[in-house]
């Protein structure tokens, strides 16, 4: 009788565990947000590929794709400071972008193209 008793508990605790720790993953995951944006040549507006977009004091970041397009995802709301590299372009700092729960914060730029030699 001692074992049924047991095997009835395991049946009722695992599948309430398993709800629990769903529900904690879903409760934290809705209170990130993200930042998106695209990077083009001020120029000639063509996408700017393999860019380096950090987050400045973090190990956060990410790289534009083919279409200049990059997202930092699962972040804290808060404020932060965006810095923009790529061999080919000046850097560019972007202070104060601001990220709130469950949004997209779009954060664009046209970096300018260096000038050969320097």
């Amino acid at each position: 009788m001692r074992n049924g008793r047991a095997s009835i508990l395991i049946l009722i605790l695992v599948p309430i565990s398993f709800l629990f720790i769903c529900m904690m993953s879903s409760v934290s995951a809705s209170e990130t947000g993200k930042i998106i944006g695209q990077l083009t040549d001020a120029g000639t507006g063509q996408p700017i590929v393999g860019a380096s977009v950090i987050i400045v004091g973090t190990r956060r970041g990410a790289m534009t794709d083919f279409d200049g397009q990059y997202v930092i995802s699962e972040l804290r709301p808060g404020i932060y400071t965006l810095k923009i590299s790529h061999l080919d372009y000046e850097t560019v700092t972007i202070e104060g972008v601001e990220v709130k729960t469950d949004t997209s914060e779009e954060c664009s730029d046209e970096p300018t193209r260096r000038v050969k030699g320097e």
